[in-house]
């Protein structure tokens, strides 16, 4: 009996931490992170809501953001979007391809 109520008590603790986490849409804004604020379009439901829905939430974010004094350029100037990264990757298959050397600062020209 005492390991079943045991048991009964941290399954309900897990679902309570579970189901506590304040992340995305669904988190008052104010507690919501810096990259969140950024990049509301990352969240998944931020895409299945409707305009008046989306326009509420931004003007709330461009609020927060305005508060926190926060500088979105500045705080991830140094995250790649998809399509840097996808140019960097073609690159890098194309001169694998032509045969284009990577030169070392102390070694030779190395090929891939």
């Amino acid at each position: 009996m005492n390991k079943l109520l045991i048991f009964c008590f941290s399954v309900l603790i897990t679902l309570y931490s579970c189901t506590s986490l304040k992340e995305g849409i669904k988190a008052p804004i104010t507690e919501v992170d810096d990259y969140y604020l950024c990049f509301p379009e990352g969240d998944p439901d931020y895409n299945t809501m409707n305009v008046r829905e989306r326009t509420n939430l931004l003007k709330e974010i461009l609020l927060e953001i305005d508060f926190r004094n926060l500088n979105c350029v500045e705080r991830f100037k140094n995250i790649k979007t998809v399509t840097e990264d996808f140019k960097e990757i073609k690159q890098r298959d194309l001169d694998r391809k032509s045969g284009m050397c990577r030169t070392n600062s102390n070694g030779p020209c190395r090929y891939e």
